[in-house]
């Protein structure tokens, strides 16, 4: 629903991803509805393995962004890339830590409709 920014939180001097609203779904009554849903899901709880939000807004009426924690590091498809398969080891590691994280948002009666490795952060 959105791209990614890597920005400076002026205010708070931190580096910040912000996630904003694509341009084809800007005048979208039910993609704004979608990405407000997403903000407030985010919000309602924290996880060690779930990117952290700070922020949630519309810019100018339209668009929607969010403000999240900025991670160092790779998508789980960047590496799967550039390594190739995964060995066991590290298959388990990876899949064990977002088990927990989707474990807790189940436990919040949250679902997350989009896993994939492009949403799977190696930090």
């Amino acid at each position: 629903m959105g791209t990614v920014y890597e920005a400076g939180d002026e205010v708070l001097e931190l580096r910040v991803a912000v996630k904003v609203m694509r341009e084809d779904l800007v005048h979208s009554a039910v993609a704004a509805r979608r990405f407000e849903r997403e903000a407030r899901t985010m919000a309602s709880f924290s996880h060690p393995n779930v990117v952290t939000l700070y922020d949630f807004g519309v810019e100018a009426g339209t668009r929607a962004f969010l403000v999240m924690e900025f991670l160092e590091g790779i998508t789980l498809r960047d590496y799967l890339e550039t390594h190739g398969r995964l060995d066991a080891s590290l298959l388990l590691d990876i899949f064990r830590l977002v088990c927990q994280a989707l474990d807790t948002a189940h436990k919040h009666q949250l679902i997350h409709r989009d896993l994939k490795p492009e949403n799977i952060f190696l930090v």
